[in-house]
């Protein structure tokens, strides 16, 4: 591929920790945009999902990765001590699991709203991340969230983005069940980010065509994919060296929203009929999850038929 490159600055904001986490569409979206800019920024959030980190409650915290033309910038939002606390003190595998006991049920459902105070930060820390490590005029913003959309949004109101694309990689609200609170609150987001944008991209068809309902004129479906001459490699690597066993790859998060667990139960009803079966897990996620994946592994007996590459 001829690269034409463009003698502007790009800045993409996402929520997703790319320099925490493996292979993503964020990360594929930057490489690609990167060979046709002369300066490439990127910011995203660094998820605390291991630790507490109090100083969080009282300064916002960077960190900066130079990746040859790329300047990775990660940052710890103002406000969050730590991704998922609520649910590791009520000791749940992920957000979406019910405790059991009325009590922790509505410890549960207080605590949600609390993350919703929580968020209120995330722009702050993201004016304050783009004022420290960026600055300047940008031509092309790429936002892939709502909080990412809406700083777009306020950096070309006040002259310092040209042209707001807005990558439209899922459905946030969606990823709160509990809150009506912050399911609304992402959805009044969402909805001003994508209006206000000079381009929408949608990873799917069903997401285009709800921002076609809420009054986005034009929207470009871009879905996720694959680099088939990886796959072609290996398979020409698997002739050369005479293995050939049936493999299942699942590339992604492995937490229990992901369905994972669904991924188990097909691999223990093939395995029935195709005894050398093997699946292979590439992704990440908490501890509890982790557990929670290898009792699921060995409540259907899949044993030495499922391969964990967890980052």
């Amino acid at each position: 591929m001829e690269r034409i490159l463009m003698p502007g600055r790009l800045l993409v904001a996402t929520p997703s920790d790319v320099l925490g986490s493996p292979n993503s569409r964020s990360h594929h979206v930057v490489r690609y945009l990167a060979q046709r800019f002369s300066e490439t920024h990127v910011l995203s959030r660094a998820l605390l999902a291991h630790r507490t980190d109090w100083s969080a409650l009282v300064r916002i915290r960077t960190h900066v990765k130079q990746e040859g033309p790329i300047r990775w910038i990660s940052y710890n939002p103002w406000g969050h001590i730590r991704d998922g606390l609520g649910v590791h003190l009520l000791g749940l595998t992920n957000p979406y699991a019910v405790p059991r006991g009325d009590v922790r049920r509505l410890l549960r459902r207080i605590a949600s709203p609390l993350g919703g105070v929580a968020d209120l930060g995330l722009l702050p820390s993201l004016v304050a991340a783009y004022l420290y490590r960026v600055g300047g005029v940008l031509d092309v913003f790429v936002g892939q969230g709502p909080w990412e959309g809406i700083l777009g949004v306020v950096l070309k109101a006040v002259g310092r983005v040209r042209r707001v694309v807005y990558d439209d990689i899922d459905y946030a609200p969606g990823f709160q069940p509990i809150s009506g609170m912050r399911q609304h609150m992402l959805a009044a987001l969402e909805r001003a980010a994508i209006r206000r944008a000079d381009v929408v991209i949608s990873v799917g068809e069903r997401l285009a065509a709800l921002r076609r309902s809420q009054g986005v004129r034009q929207v470009r479906v871009i879905p996720n994919g694959v680099d088939l001459e990886r796959f072609a490699a290996a398979r020409r690597m698997r002739t050369t060296d005479g293995t050939r066993r049936p493999t299942l790859i699942y590339m992604g998060y492995l937490g229990a929203w992901a369905g994972v667990d669904l991924l188990l139960e097909a691999a223990a009803l093939i395995a029935r009929k195709i005894p050398d079966l093997r699946l292979i897990l590439l992704g990440h996620a908490s501890p509890l999850e982790l557990d929670a994946l290898a009792t699921a592994m060995r409540d259907r007996e899949l044993g030495n038929r499922v391969e964990f590459r967890v980052r």
